[in-house]
């Protein structure tokens, strides 16, 4: 049994949506079961549950409030409050809340076309929710609970995990399961999910479904093309080729893997920062900036984000990765205001705490050369003239 805890995507804003949502289906399948709806093929839940039928369509937006039984609803609502959130986050409460009913109403869809019996319950929405999750975020850690041969908490790749669903339902559904709502649901969101990111309604970022399969394809044509011996190749030599190919070590993609592994460190960095464990924090980022192949935009996070990382490891006294943040974050927002502030303070870690004097002064010679204000110039100057006295060189 595998049951999903948590996530690794830091949230910029309160899930209110998820929130809501939550509460009103607890609220709703209490009620009903207060009144005596218990059956476990949904007979008994006539107001809300699904049956195919055009002229009652709102039962397509009623069915997913009502469960069976407080398992039932549990099980929904745990799903639902570890992928709901930072799909909220990306798409908006409203976005989110519609494609939470959409996604139900196809699910039932999608149960009717293989059976006539009513459904109830949110699994449909859920599994909308967390194929749109994929779609948006497939390299973010899962946390789950394992009840299997071990028992403890592992880290999965989202992709992977929804994998796992899918099969599930489709190798052991279980009795009095919809398993076609699920699958329908899954695929719902998912489609939906990379039609967002392919019109860009949602922002665009380097850890999507998209830009993850526009990597594997660079990955295959780059060892295609290297492993390719061309037409005009003498026919000896292309055999020679073909029969030294099994022994030799396939060229990698140093972009693919590199980008893959900077996802998992920026989700890593993020849940560090929320957690204030600036230590690992800076551990993490300085593994992130060891990636070879990177832009910089990649390197740094979201603006405020990098600039609270900046800020966290000063404090904490990681001046090393606060220095590296610093620098990162000069690369990869060029034209913010606070790009020069972020120089003079990389400048002035290093020689306060990194005893680097010389390189500091370079920087600042430049960062001299640079300022644009009166309050800009007499920073630049005290911090020269301080760098001055800890070299003890004159003229420095």
């Amino acid at each position: 049994m595998l049951i999903p805890i948590g996530t690794e995507q830091p949230l910029r804003h309160t899930p209110y949506a998820t929130f809501a949502l939550i509460l009103a289906t607890t609220i709703i399948s209490v009620g009903l079961w207060a009144n005596g709806a218990h059956a476990p093929d949904g007979t008994n839940f006539d107001q809300v549950h699904f049956v195919w039928n055009l002229s009652e369509w709102w039962r397509l937006f009623t069915y997913h409030f009502a469960h069976q039984d407080p398992m039932h609803l549990v099980g929904n609502m745990i799903f639902l409050w570890v992928f709901g959130p930072a799909l909220e986050d990306k798409l908006g409460h409203i976005g989110f809340s519609l494609l939470y009913l959409i996604g139900g109403a196809g699910a039932a869809c999608a149960h009717a076309m293989v059976s006539n019996a009513p459904v109830i319950g949110a699994s449909g929405s859920v599994a909308a929710i967390a194929g749109a999750f994929v779609a948006l975020f497939p390299l973010i850690n899962i946390r789950v609970l394992v009840f299997f041969f071990l028992i403890g908490v592992y880290n999965i790749s989202a992709r992977w995990f929804i994998l796992i669903c899918i099969l599930k339902d489709l190798i052991m559904p279980g009795s009095h399961v919809a398993w076609m709502a699920h699958i329908g649901g899954y695929v719902l969101g998912f489609l939906v999910g990379c039609m967002l990111v392919l019109t860009k309604i949602v922002p665009r970022d380097q850890f999507d479904c998209v830009a993850l399969v526009q990597r594997m394809r660079r990955r295959s044509e780059f060892r295609a093309a290297a492993t390719s011996t061309g037409g005009s190749v003498a026919a000896d030599t292309r055999l020679a080729s073909a029969v030294a190919r099994p022994f030799r070590k396939e060229p990698k993609d140093p972009g693919g893997e590199s980008h893959e592994r900077a996802a998992v460190l920026r989700a890593a960095v993020s849940s560090r920062i929320a957690e204030g464990n600036w230590k690992r924090a800076g551990a993490d980022y300085l593994e992130l900036l060891a990636l070879k192949g990177l832009a910089p935009a990649v390197r740094a996070l979201p603006r405020d984000r990098q600039m609270e990382l900046c800020g966290g490891l000063m404090q904490a006294g990681e001046y090393r990765a606060a220095h590296s943040a610093l620098m990162a974050f000069g690369a990869a927002y060029p034209h913010e205001p606070d790009t020069f502030a972020a120089a003079a303070m990389g400048a002035m870690i290093q020689m306060r705490h990194l005893g680097e004097v010389n390189e500091a002064t370079a920087t600042l010679i430049q960062l001299q050369k640079q300022a644009g204000d009166a309050e800009q110039v007499a920073t630049i100057d005290g911090l020269l003239a301080e760098a001055k006295e800890a070299s003890g060189i004159p003229g420095v």
